[in-house]
């Protein structure tokens, strides 16, 4: 069923972030973007989040399409201003995938997290974060199969997950998500090691055995959870101390 979103439901649940709400768009970190560089005033535009009930060029990392259904999924890009250096902007994915797991956790749900952002449910894939960065700004472009069928095989949604089987208010999620965003978010900046330290139960790959591509070379190797910089750890096969491991290569459990 094609419900559009109700930007009343949500203003009266979240008074903090601002909503701009397209009802077909080509992606919304796009339109961010497009925000940020078309606007006079930057001092208004942290804390707004673009929505949209289509997205027609949705994007996960490395160019992969995201498909969703129309207004049964909650696709979006929060802006933000972290002030963290750039290079560690890529902590906001490990902040930002640990909020959606406590929310979905509040659901009745068992959420993973699978390094550095995407999360899973009964091992197949419910969420994807993409983090860009533009002038001052940091978009956490979100897109969350919430009460959809999803057709690839490997994918799920929240509402095929749910116990329930009744659909999930995108409204009400999205407004909770954006606080627990905020409140991670600050730890984030401020105290890093308890995100590291709560990421840990989620970690799909704590403890498991993985491999990767580095340099055209497979490592094999075990997780030992994420480091203080918000890299992950793995104790290498070849080597006697953990190694920090720079998202951008195939994590797989083997």
């Amino acid at each position: 069923m094609h419900h559009s979103f109700s930007t009343e439901a949500f203003e009266a649940l979240q008074s903090h972030w601002k909503l701009v709400y397209f009802p077909e768009t080509n992606s919304t970190n796009e339109q961010a973007k497009q925000l940020i560089i078309k606007s006079i005033d930057h001092d208004s535009l942290s804390g707004t989040v673009i929505l949209t009930d289509q997205q027609n060029q949705g994007k996960g990392r490395r160019s992969n399409q995201w498909t969703s259904s129309p207004g049964e999924d909650l696709l979006f890009t929060a802006i933000i201003e972290t002030e963290l250096p750039l290079d560690q902007i890529h902590k906001v994915a490990t902040t930002t995938a640990l909020a959606i797991a406590i929310e979905l956790e509040k659901i009745g749900l068992k959420p993973m997290i699978k390094f550095p952002n995407d999360i899973y449910l009964n091992n197949k894939k419910t969420a994807g974060i993409l983090i860009e960065q533009q002038k001052e700004f940091t978009l956490i472009g979100v897109g969350i199969n919430v009460n959809s069928n999803p057709s690839l095989e490997n994918a799920t949604s929240l509402l095929q997950q749910h116990s329930t089987n009744s659909p999930i208010s995108r409204e009400k999620l999205l407004a909770s998500f954006l606080s627990q965003l905020t409140k991670q978010l600050s730890l984030c900046i401020n105290h890093y090691t308890s995100i590291q330290q709560n990421l840990q139960k989620y970690d799909l790959f704590y403890g498991k055995k993985i491999q990767f591509i580095q340099d055209s070379t497979t490592h094999y190797g075990t997780v030992q959870g994420i480091s203080p910089n918000g890299y992950l750890l793995v104790q290498l096969n070849s080597h006697t101390e953990p190694t920090e491991i720079h998202s951008g290569h195939t994590f797989r459990l083997i």
